[in-house]
């Protein structure tokens, strides 16, 4: 490719990059020297020639003559003003200045400035004076016609002066000019400006914002949309379809309890419709949670240590967890998240030991040391007060062998020592403590090879629902009172959900009537709906009561 080509190249892709909006004003310097740009139309009327560009000004192609040309290159609205600067003011008068509504058969008005009217054209001919009160300017003068209705004003920008005059016979067209040297080749324009009135020009909306911003979380979301544009209206999807003017309305923070993608788009009348917007989250479980024990010190902030007496906190050991003073004994429970009654514990049991120890996991554990605990080498699950054991509630769990998983559960009243490894269970019941958290008991006060490693805890059944809960069913129209029956339509956000409902108030569940089509509401009533999907919890009731009035004053 030749340079020149290039440079051709470069100009035009920086065209197609300028956005529509910019073009507004529409500007033109006449800069160099020939023929207008294809923005321009010359008039068809008779008795004109061409304008052309000289080096800065706008003349007839043909020198004494007179040349009338329309901006064509954008739309205009019929609001429109055009300006230019007046080159050179004689006492000789012309038909010298900037035009508007004009057509390229010549119909239209324009402002001669020497001779301080508006008039209006056909053809390209005077048909009629409009008003001989605009100003007359002085050479170099910014001079404007303008047109709002039927309302055009002529304007000498640099001193304020106008005047106005009403006219209502052309109602379309575009800014243009009209230079005459019939009484002087010293008549010329230069500078011209345009645009619609008010102005055509529009900006852009700025993209959505979101917080949090997209990402992966281990809990739901309270997103919030927000825009910079002053006065802007945002809409929002969030099932990654490409928001619209008719998608949901942002009013408040959209809960997003689900992985799901938001996306929303700002609308303002008078603007460019912004960019899309969008914010993929990434909903994960934090259950079941797990410690590793890696590096040694103090354990995470997940666990609190025992206050009962007589124990010392637990520290990590390379992989392992026991006391932070060799010889003793640690009890500690899991409060970093929050577990339901029913639970479990698990560990890797490090090492048995022939002289036993109250080693082991726990459920239902409190800071305070009440709580169960399987004491695996002593194959017994223990109830604890104050740190204490209080009594066995089994006494024939499994004893592991090294480096056995082990397993302690509680469901209801009913507690389960399993060796995960061998399979071997035992239970036993007990409804003393019914709250607390799954922890670990290590006891090296018989022998300091006790140890644990990998826990791992959850609840029964597992707390993780595969991403969150299912979004609240919501109802269009909204509740209310009305006078005629109502096609009542019951939505979900989260894809996938299955919606059942009832219209006799009660609480709907699984076997409820599954929504199919929207309902009919013909008399007072209360119509209920869940959303139910697989793998995830149980949305909230919606509920909306519609109220029948017959509407008679």
């Amino acid at each position: 490719m030749t340079k020149q080509l290039m440079k051709i190249f470069l100009v035009l892709v920086a065209l197609m990059a300028i956005p529509a909006w910019a073009q507004y004003p529409a500007t033109d310097a006449f800069s160099g020297t020939g023929a207008l740009s294809s923005s321009w139309t010359n008039t068809s009327g008779s008795g004109y020639v061409a304008l052309v560009k000289a080096s800065g000004k706008a003349v007839p192609s043909t020198s004494g003559s007179q040349g009338l040309a329309s901006y064509t290159g954008v739309t205009f609205t019929a609001n429109q003003y055009s300006q230019a600067v007046f080159v050179a003011h004689t006492s000789s008068g012309s038909n010298t200045g900037p035009c508007v509504h004009m057509s390229t058969s010549g119909n239209g008005y324009c402002y001669l400035a020497d001779d301080g009217l508006i008039y209006e054209l056909t053809g390209g001919a005077g048909v009629a004076n409009l008003t001989n009160l605009c100003p007359v300017p002085a050479s170099g003068d910014t001079i404007q016609l303008s047109i709002s209705g039927t309302t055009l004003t002529c304007t000498d920008v640099t001193t304020g002066v106008h005047a106005s005059a009403t006219d209502s016979t052309y109602t379309t067209g575009n800014p243009g000019m009209l230079v005459s040297q019939l009484t002087s080749t010293l008549y010329a324009l230069s500078s011209f400006q345009a645009d619609c009135v008010p102005t055509c020009a529009t900006t852009t909306v700025a993209t959505p914002t979101f917080s949090p911003v997209a990402g992966t979380y281990t809990s739901a979301q309270t997103v919030t949309i927000s825009d910079a544009t002053t006065g802007a209206t945002i809409h929002y999807t969030t099932d990654g379809s490409t928001p619209t003017g008719t998608s949901t309305t942002y009013s408040t923070p959209i809960a997003v309890s689900v992985t799901e993608t938001v996306k929303a788009i700002g609308i303002k009348t008078g603007d460019t419709n912004s960019a899309i917007g969008s914010a993929a989250y990434t909903i994960t479980s934090v259950y079941p949670v797990t410690d590793a024990f890696s590096g040694t010190g103090a354990l995470s902030a997940s666990w609190t240590n025992t206050t009962a007496s007589g124990y010392v906190a637990a520290a990590k050991a390379s992989g392992k967890v026991v006391p932070s003073v060799s010889g003793s004994h640690s009890l500690a429970s899991y409060t970093g998240v929050t577990f339901t009654a029913n639970q479990y514990s698990q560990v890797v049991f490090e090492t048995t030991s022939t002289s036993g120890g109250n080693t082991g996991p726990c459920v239902r554990m409190s800071a305070s040391g009440n709580g169960y605990c399987w004491l695996a080498d002593a194959g017994v699950v223990y109830m604890l007060t104050g740190g204490g054991g209080t009594g066995s509630i089994g006494a024939s769990c499994p004893v592991p062998a090294n480096g056995d998983t082990i397993q302690l559960s509680v469901t209801g009243t009913t507690f389960t020592c399993t060796d995960v490894t061998t399979g071997s269970h035992a239970s036993g019941p007990n409804s003393t403590y019914a709250t607390g958290n799954p922890g670990f008991l290590v006891d090296q006060s018989i022998s300091t090879v006790s140890a644990l490693a990998s826990f791992q805890a959850d609840c029964v059944p597992t707390c993780a629902t595969g991403g969150g809960t299912v979004a609240t069913p919501t109802f269009s129209p909204v509740a209310g009172t009305y006078t005629s029956a109502q096609s009542v339509a019951i939505s979900d956000s989260t894809s996938g959900a299955t919606l059942h409902y009832t219209t006799d108030g009660s609480t709907p569940t699984a076997s409820s009537t599954t929504y199919s089509t929207p309902v009919t509401v013909s008399v007072s009533e209360t119509v209920k709906a869940i959303g139910i999907k697989t793998g995830l919890t149980n949305s909230a009731v919606g509920s909306a009561t519609r109220s029948r009035c017959s509407g008679q004053v």
